[in-house]
């Protein structure tokens, strides 16, 4: 669960780009405010992709 604020957004995204960096990235992410926007770019695009969004 990824939690909401902007700073805590920045937070959110470095931790999905480790766990994408490691192959870990569950493949169910859920948050609120900054954490949804997180959570639905990590869920809405390919894992190629996904250095450049975050």
């Amino acid at each position: 669960m990824l939690s909401g604020g902007a700073s805590w957004g920045y937070f959110h995204a470095g931790v999905l780009r480790v766990l994408l960096a490691e192959g870990l990235l569950p493949k169910v992410i859920s948050g609120s405010s900054a954490g949804a926007i997180l959570a639905a770019i990590a869920g809405t695009h390919r894992d190629q992709e996904l250095p450049a969004r975050l």
